[in-house]
């Protein structure tokens, strides 16, 4: 009997995710013939090619000029026609024939270790993703990321959504290797994990294409999302037409123990964690004890298209612990998935793990993915290594704490230890009290500062919005930052969100907070709510922009991390690129002199300089007014001439002789002959355009950016 392990969309390409690894490593070693494949990067590599970036191009292309021949474009339509217009007007073909050679620059260690290629890599890849967006809007499908507006909780809009061929991104790709799956395997049992929100559309999408695919095989979910969903399952009938069973919490035995009794054709009574349909009725088998974590086999990447994530090295994840030792963060509910069972693999089995996947996959780089890694297991571990003299690096999450001291880093850099990503969430003490974090500013400042002086590279994550938490206060984590910007080695924030079985779910008034939606029907591990005392969202975003004026202005790595937005990837830029010793990158490389921008002197004869239209900005002309679209009146088709800024997504009204001044910006003729063309396309005095070219480009040039000069 053989089964078959898949992992859907939507997950960051940049590395394997560990649920399919580590169930078909156990089941294989119970002896179960199982095969895996990550359908989440097989997703994107088939998405982020031009034929079928182009497809998604011409819906955009279709959707956008239906709006531009309609007489008034209403408030309904506004956000899709800002939307549209934006991908429409930024050169859209470009970003399709670039696709392919920004895939390659991610898996190319030459090119993806040059800052410059990698940015403008991620830039396309994001420019191609917001093309995919614009098709299926209101979706937001990122590298990392996905919205979709069925994931707010309610369960027959997310069924909806698994069949929805404008707004479901994933469908036609699904289909296609549903196909492909049809035709050479024939599976008894195939199991889904979804772990996350983001997989959850696509996640059951792929559910009900095998269910009409394989009429006869038993199909399963499991993953953490549905064990923080396990109190709503009973409730949705409609979820077993797409699946026969869930299994919740932890998945080893509970999935051998359904692979032995449909083999067996025995009763699903007796599997444990299994939550299944029996006639009418919707029964929660007993929850049986997790296994013995240093019983576990090393995970198996087998089947899994190592060349086809977006890194240029592999980096397998591998596990040190499961459950969280401390799990007090009153934010947090991942204790709920291993049901507050805290268990630590034994250091010499991690680092034999390390050392048969390096010596069977070629491989060095490593993720230990524990939800914190305690500071005795990472010394345990590190001395493992060395005693053992494995050429590994690697990296983990851990928390602030005292015992991490310089010589227990320095330690673990020996042993190849290259990363460390530290929950901060606050730098202010009363908030940080108040997570039950169970550490102070103070001992954050000395772990971050041991951490640089070790050359590990540290990675802090912050929260604003916290319930309660004051603007003053959220200045108070903005000080921490700068004050520490020589040892906080790069950083990432996001505004607060309150997870379903967290503390302060539990516990709403204890942290003046209302919840809006906590319908025990909803579907969703996230509740929306708001606080009677603290920081509105439009307060959070704004500190959040400050923070960012200040790190562009303050911090030096700012310009490197800010262009890095995965953690692996941070990682591998931090095992290659970081100076010998310490934990800093050679900046200098990074900084270079913008040739295109000049100073200009007060007596600068401006009409001899040529003018050039800063990357980023585009200047067009649209049949309705883009800058207005936030009026909430129907707009009528007036041909309009806007300048859009891509970088920060602002939209500036122009003139149609100000349209004609910047199209001819193309920094090889100078602004007198720029005048010059005007001054005869429009009819009017050579003063008059030169008047009308200089105001211009003094604008664009001193107060937005939007002009480079050439002499």
């Amino acid at each position: 009997m053989s089964t078959l392990l898949l992992f859907p969309p939507q997950w960051c390409p940049s590395q394997p995710y560990l649920s399919t690894p580590a169930l078909t490593a156990y089941l294989c070693a119970n002896g179960c013939e199982t095969s895996q494949l990550d359908l989440n990067v097989e997703f994107y590599d088939w998405l982020l090619t031009e034929p079928v970036i182009k497809i998604f191009l011409n819906r955009v292309y279709s959707k956008f000029n239906d709006l531009e021949n309609q007489k008034y474009l209403p408030p309904s339509k506004q956000s899709l026609y800002s939307r549209l217009a934006w991908i429409v007007c930024s050169h859209p073909q470009e970003v399709a024939e670039r696709i392919e050679n920004a895939k390659m620059t991610l898996r190319n260690e030459e090119h993806f270790f040059d800052l410059d290629k990698y940015r403008t890599a991620m830039q396309t890849i994001n420019d191609a993703l917001n093309i995919v967006s614009g098709a299926c809007f209101p979706t937001q499908l990122g590298f990392s990321s996905l919205r979709m507006r069925a994931l707010a909780g309610d369960f027959s809009k997310i069924l909806d959504a698994t069949q929805d061929a404008v707004e479901n991104p994933f469908l036609s790709f699904l289909e296609e290797k549903v196909r492909f799956l049809q035709a050479k395997k024939n599976p008894c049992l195939i199991g889904i994990s979804i772990v996350g929100n983001s997989q959850l559309i696509p996640g059951l999408t792929l559910a009900r294409l095998l269910r009409k695919a394989f009429v006869d095989t038993h199909i399963n979910i499991g993953g953490s999302l549905f064990s923080r969903l396990s109190d709503v399952i009973p409730m949705h009938r409609e979820l077993f037409t797409l699946v026969d069973s869930i299994v919740l919490y932890e998945g080893e035995g509970p999935l051998l123990a359904l692979h032995n009794a449909l083999a067996d054709g025995r009763s699903l009574m007796d599997v444990p964690n299994l939550v299944h349909k029996i006639g009418s009725d919707i029964c929660t088998n007993k929850i049986g004890s997790p296994e013995d974590i240093n019983m576990l086999p090393t995970p198996s990447f087998d089947g899994l298209p190592l060349n086809k994530y977006f890194s240029p090295y592999p980096i397998l994840p591998i596990l040190s612990s499961r459950g969280c030792y401390w799990a007090k963060c009153t934010f947090c509910d991942h204790h709920y998935i291993y049901r507050r069972n805290y268990r630590r693999r034994d250091a010499n089995r991690v680092a034999d793990d390390m050392k048969q996947l390096s010596r069977k996959y070629n491989v060095i780089y490593f993720e230990v993915a524990d939800e914190a890694t305690a500071p005795n297991a990472i010394a345990e571990i590190s001395d493992q290594i060395l005693e053992e003299r494995l050429n590994v690096r690697w990296y983990t999450s851990a928390r602030l704490e005292k015992s991490f001291t310089l010589e227990l880093l320095h330690n673990a850099k020996q042993a190849g230890c290259r990363l460390l990503l530290f929950g901060l969430e606050s730098g202010c003490n009363r908030i940080l009290e108040l997570m039950s974090k169970g550490v102070t500013n103070e001992t954050a400042q000395l772990v971050l500062n041991n951490s640089n002086q070790a050359g590990i590279w540290n990675h802090v994550f912050l929260i604003f919005g916290f319930p309660t938490e004051t603007i003053k206060e959220a200045h108070e984590t903005i000080e921490f930052v700068i004050t520490n910007k020589n040892v906080i080695n790069s950083l990432s924030f996001s505004p607060f969100e309150m997870s379903k079985f967290s503390f302060i779910a539990e516990n709403p008034a204890a942290f003046n907070v209302t919840k809006i939606k906590s319908s025990n029907s909803d579907f969703t591990v996230w509740f929306q709510h708001k606080a009677n005392k603290g920081m509105n969202s439009k307060d959070v975003w704004q500190t959040v922009e400050f923070l960012i004026d200040k790190l562009s202005e303050e911090h030096i790595y700012y310009p490197v991390y800010s262009s890095i937005h995965e953690t692996g990837h941070i990682f591998l830029y931090a095992c290659v690129k970081s100076a010998e010793g310490t934990a800093q990158l050679p900046i200098s490389r990074y900084n270079k002199n913008k040739k295109d921008i000049i100073p200009i002197s007060t007596d600068e004869n401006w009409f001899s300089l040529k003018p050039k239209l800063a990357d980023g900005f585009y200047c067009t002309t649209l049949k309705f007014d883009a800058s207005k679209i936030k009026t909430r009146k129907a707009l009528p088709n007036k041909e309009t001439h806007i300048v859009l800024d891509v970088n920060s997504r602002l939209i500036f009204p122009n003139s149609p002789i100000g349209d004609s001044i910047l199209r001819l910006c193309d920094g090889n003729i100078s602004l007198k002959q720029v005048a010059e063309h005007v001054s005869q396309r429009h009819l009017i005095p050579v003063a008059e355009a030169e008047s009308e070219c200089l105001s211009l480009i003094k604008i664009y040039y001193s107060m937005m950016g939007a002009i480079t000069l050439r002499r």
